[in-house]
Order: structure tokens, then sequence, then C-alpha cells
């Protein structure tokens, strides 16, 4: 998991969003190149997996919004919540 990835669940595990806030989130991270869907084969986990598993492994498993591999390298792409939002509004 990355640094912007535990950035973003941290921000929504803390704050209550109406549908149509979360909505909004959602397509504003989406805006920005994040991706906003469940990680890929990750099925029902059940409180055996959960049990298993620390609090950073179970963010990891049950996150909704991935960085793409295509955007992981922070040589080549730099984080700009400015202009994000400018193009976004």
């Amino acid at each position: 998991m990355t640094r912007i990835e535990t950035a973003i669940q941290q921000y929504r595990a803390r704050r209550k969003f109406h549908t149509d806030t979360a909505y909004i989130f959602s397509e504003f991270l989406s805006y920005g190149g994040i991706e906003s869907t469940p990680r890929q084969f990750s099925g029902g986990l059940s409180e055996k997996d959960l049990q298993e598993r620390d609090a950073a492994e179970i963010a990891a498993m049950t996150a909704t919004h991935i960085v793409p591999r295509a955007v992981q390298d922070e040589t080549k792409w730099e984080v700009d919540f400015g202009a994000v939002a400018k193009g976004f509004l």
C-alpha cells in the first residue's frame, strides 16, 4: 500500500460521508488518477481472515481507493492537490 492510499484510507475512516459527498469525493480522486474500486480478488473476508491480520493488513485488503501501478513511480509524477482541485471544479 502506498503512502497516498494510506492517507486516503485514514481520511475516510475518520469522517462520516453522506452518500452524495462520498460520490463527489470518489469522483475527485478519480479525476486525480486514483482508482475508486475495490481491490481485485479480495473476495469476502471471513472473521478468521481478519483475526489473523493486523490493522495495516486489514486496511490494505479493504481499501477502495487505489493508486494504479502506472502512476506509482514518484520520480515521474508529482502530487498537486491544488491543480487537481482547480481542474475538477
